[in-house]
């Protein structure tokens, strides 16, 4: 595997990564759209367009920091890119299943709806970290593909000891049902809103979970464990939750939990085998 360093991009919307606790602990490549309108927790189509032309242009490689949650729709496109099979799993104290308000736009609150509806690639989602009201309110249509894993859920088994063992179990579950419907079935995808961690370590413009960062770490190693197991290839892993460029304590938590998902990353991603190829074939397109 390459250096994680080289790997991976910084999509920098508000301006978070240039202060003086930044939460980039050191991407290869960065990406400068903080004079990009259209973009905060919306993006309309004349920025839909530039940061396709961006992911064009440049190689974002696998991990990518992606600003604050009112930017998490930008995993979007890189679901766009996925050609295999893949399975997606998120973190996050939302179901960001919410159908468009605004004609249609791409948005922070309902891009898993749209992957859903426009990538037949995606095997299944895995959601861990909404309330059981917010899971309630997701149209059952569209819960077809999708399993939840809810925070009340999450809160039981930490009170009782047992999370990292449960969750383990669901995860494992969830796979070995998946892998019997779905044989194809070769990657995966992680995305990670660290609105699901409680205010001890991140402070984020949405509403927090629970989930300390040791725990959160705890239930990647086991995603990561039974994806080698299995034999998939990461195709993407990231990472979204900074807060405000103005708010230093939380640029100091952001900074710190990022470290620490650099980190596991650095020992225990896989990356996909079609990443250079893919490389190879940007490259090839732009010197026609």
């Amino acid at each position: 595997m390459e250096r994680l360093t080289e790997n991976s991009s910084c999509w920098d919307f508000s301006g978070v990564y240039d202060v003086t606790d930044s939460p980039d602990p050191g991407c290869g490549t960065r990406i400068d759209l903080r004079q990009l309108p259209g973009t905060s927790c919306y993006c309309d189509e004349p920025a839909a367009e530039r940061i396709s032309a961006e992911m064009d242009r440049t190689d974002p490689g696998i991990l990518h920091l992606i600003d604050s949650g009112n930017y998490h729709y930008l995993t979007w496109f890189f679901l766009r890119r996925i050609r295999k099979r893949t399975l997606l799993v998120v973190f996050d104290n939302h179901t960001d299943m919410q159908p468009p308000a605004f004609g249609g736009l791409l948005s922070c609150g309902g891009w898993i709806l749209e992957a859903l509806r426009d990538f037949p690639c995606l095997s299944e989602v895995w959601i861990i970290g909404p309330d059981q009201g917010a899971i309630s309110g997701v149209d059952p249509d569209d819960r077809h593909k999708v399993r939840f894993l809810s925070g009340e859920t999450l809160e039981s088994w930490r009170s009782g000891g047992t999370l990292a063992g449960k969750t383990e179990e669901w995860f494992l579950e969830g796979y070995q049902n998946l892998r019997e419907k779905d044989p194809a079935l070769s990657g995966f995808y992680l995305s990670i809103d660290k609105d699901i961690l409680s205010p001890e370590y991140a402070r984020t413009a949405w509403s927090q979970g629970g989930t300390s960062l040791p725990e959160l770490i705890c239930m990647i190693r086991s995603v990561l464990r039974i994806a080698q197991t299995g034999g998939l290839s990461a195709e993407g892993v990231d990472i979204c939750g900074e807060s405000a460029p103005d708010d230093p304590a939380g640029c100091f938590l952001g900074a710190r939990s990022n470290r620490e998902l650099f980190d596991l990353f650095r020992t225990g991603l896989v990356q996909s085998p079609g990443h250079n190829e893919q490389k190879r074939d940007r490259s090839s397109r732009n010197e026609e």
